[in-house]
């Protein structure tokens, strides 16, 4: 059995400001880079580098962009099978201020990828035990997949990043949920105060969801599971450079520490910060990924 990373590869081109720029200025940089992206590939890069063998399927296009990433992604220790596309490789420019983080993201090709591309590459899906899924694909795509997968027993993470328009068909197939805070209330329609309530009502409404880890940034995350409290878990300490990534490592992380380490979901949770907060104190998404080593490195299970 296999698992399946189904999503969005984009060249990550951050840059790092010791201020906020005023109207006009032209603003010196104090950190760029050019970097492997995409919530996708950061996710299948981190499973890789936690020793998995798995599966990108991906869409790049006929660029030089897209040339410069399939050259990166050929050393990252995946199975690649790539879907070519007609529009320009996505690309975005996270901005990393003292204060605050933002990033201006172009879709270009992962716009356009259609069922029948999916259905062209032939692949094997009744061999998928896992797939992890996000938001930067149609919807269309990503609930056609999960339809095969589930329909041979295997389960599916959904890390739904962005969350607008979510298909109810795609959610009522997911096993594990992974947003952030914002997409979880996009989801849900309710403040923080009302998110017991909200998670249990994703319970009822969707049978095969097992739980929903939500993370909150420098805040930790929260774990809801079917008719149990809510579990906190606090983020450590860190100085952060760059937030990019964290959560897709969060998502691999936890993902492989359940189904591949056997670990409870508590203890995959503070794994999984871990594995986020060493991505919070480098510069860049697909770099900053930690190694198995580094993840494990001083990790006793509790």
């Amino acid at each position: 059995m296999s698992m399946v990373v189904l999503g969005s590869a984009v060249v990550d081109m951050p840059l790092a400001y010791d201020h906020m720029p005023v109207d006009g200025e032209t603003a010196r940089v104090t950190k760029s880079d050019m970097t492997v992206g995409g919530k996708g590939v950061n996710q299948a890069i981190q499973l890789a580098r936690l020793g998995e063998d798995v599966t990108l399927i991906t869409v790049l296009g006929e660029d030089p962009l897209g040339q410069w990433m399939k050259d990166r992604l050929s050393d990252a220790h995946l199975t690649l099978r790539i879907i070519t596309g007609s529009k320009n490789t996505a690309y975005a420019v996270p901005i990393q201020l003292p204060d605050r983080h933002f990033i201006f993201h172009v879709p270009g090709v992962n716009e356009e990828v259609s069922v029948s591309d999916l259905q062209a590459l032939a692949y094997d899906w009744l061999s998928v035990d896992t797939l992890i899924l996000q938001g930067e694909l149609p919807w269309d795509v990503s609930l056609w997949a999960a339809s095969q997968v589930v329909s041979a027993g295997g389960r599916v993470v959904l890390n739904p990043a962005p969350a607008d328009n979510l298909p109810p068909a795609l959610l009522n197939l997911a096993t594990f949920l992974t947003p952030n805070e914002s997409e979880f209330a996009m989801m849900t329609q309710a403040p923080e105060n009302a998110w017991d309530d909200a998670a249990a009502a994703l319970f009822a409404q969707n049978p095969r969801l097992e739980a929903c880890l939500v993370t909150l940034g420098a805040r930790g995350l929260w774990l809801f599971q079917r008719q149990q409290p809510r579990l906190e878990f606090p983020a450590l300490p860190v100085d952060v450079v760059d937030p990019t990534g964290a959560g897709d490592s969060v998502t691999a992380v936890w993902t492989w520490a359940v189904f591949r380490q056997n670990l409870s979901y508590e203890a995959a949770c503070m794994l999984a910060l871990k594995a986020g907060s060493l991505v919070v104190s480098r510069l860049g998404a697909g770099p900053a990924l930690p190694t198995k080593d580094e993840v494990l490195s001083g990790w006793v299970t509790p």
